[in-house]
């Protein structure tokens, strides 16, 4: 029997253009205080998202049937505005990521909730951790001693939700590369 092509992949909401622009100033600033010979990982423009789900290792055939039933039930769901907090490391005990955590409302649980029930309908794995919404700037190892607090870049104080998409991860040495399989626009 021949195995069947996986791939790994995740949903994830599509960040607007003024929280883009404002988590590349914040990274660019950062950057020049942490350089390369600091054990840190940016997250490249094209990489910035905030997860909804993460999916891990699937076959073709089960990302076609989700692709087709997120496209379904995405065209009931309103397009909303979320609320970020300051920046933040994670997690608290053992932090080795920088990021903007975006508060916790009904209407983004709801977001996370729906697809989730919608990975459930399709027997595809589900969460293995609570949901904690955050748009990931940067990765580094835990003893690093990261002093975020007197960057000049101003995160914005929410974020549009009005596009999710699908995306593929493939890890590289580098760190991950993301793709986009399909994207899906809210109500």
């Amino acid at each position: 029997m021949q195995n069947k092509p996986r791939i790994r992949c995740f949903i994830a909401a599509c960040l607007d253009y003024e929280m883009t622009e404002a988590c590349c100033s914040a990274i660019d600033e950062l950057k020049s205080k942490y350089r390369d010979d600091n054990p840190v990982r940016w997250t490249p423009r094209a990489n910035l998202h905030l997860t909804l789900n993460f999916l891990g290792e699937i076959n073709k055939a089960k990302l076609d049937e989700l692709l087709t039933t997120i496209s379904n039930k995405i065209k009931n769901i309103k397009k909303f505005k979320a609320q970020t907090n300051p920046l933040n490391t994670f997690p608290p005990n053992h932090p080795h990521t920088l990021i903007v955590p975006i508060k916790q409302t009904d209407k983004i649980f709801d977001l996370h909730e729906n697809l989730e029930e919608m990975l459930i309908d399709l027997n595809l794995p589900t969460k293995k951790h609570s949901f904690f919404p955050h748009i990931t700037l940067m990765r580094y190892k835990h003893d690093l001693q990261l002093d975020f607090t007197n960057i000049s870049t101003k995160i914005p104080t929410e974020i549009s939700i009005n596009r999710i998409a699908v995306f593929e991860s493939t890890a590289k040495q580098e760190g991950s590369e993301y793709k986009i399989i399909q994207d899906f626009y809210l109500k």
